[in-house]
């Protein structure tokens, strides 16, 4: 039993420090999925953003912002934040930052 519980807490989005966007447009934290923006698929670029001096998370589809998503409990923001993706038979490209951003963040980050 202690095997299964430790590989749910590995799941994204499954435990109290983790915050998902799924592509059935569902938010997901602590094991709840809730509606959250829009479904995205083939080609959409995906934005993820941390606000550390609010501690928001927020998401963006193609350049369009979608909206506070988490408000981050300030012990898990000072903790630190690590992005992870979760994939499925998908292929990505992600941009930490090194590269020209397709679509810029919004000003406030």
């Amino acid at each position: 039993m202690k095997n299964k519980q430790k590989k749910h807490r590995l799941d994204l989005g499954t435990d109290r420090g983790g915050f998902g966007f799924g592509a059935t447009a569902k938010k997901s934290n602590m094991r709840q999925f809730l509606e959250y923006g829009v479904v995205y698929g083939v080609g959409d670029v995906i934005g993820a953003h941390f606000d550390a001096t609010s501690g928001v998370v927020s998401f963006s589809k193609n350049g369009v912002w979608l909206g506070e998503a988490f408000a981050v409990p300030s012990d898990i923001s000072r903790a630190g934040m690590f992005p992870a993706i979760c994939l499925k038979s998908a292929r990505v490209s992600i941009n930490l930052g090194g590269s020209q951003f397709k679509f810029p963040p919004p000003r406030v980050f």
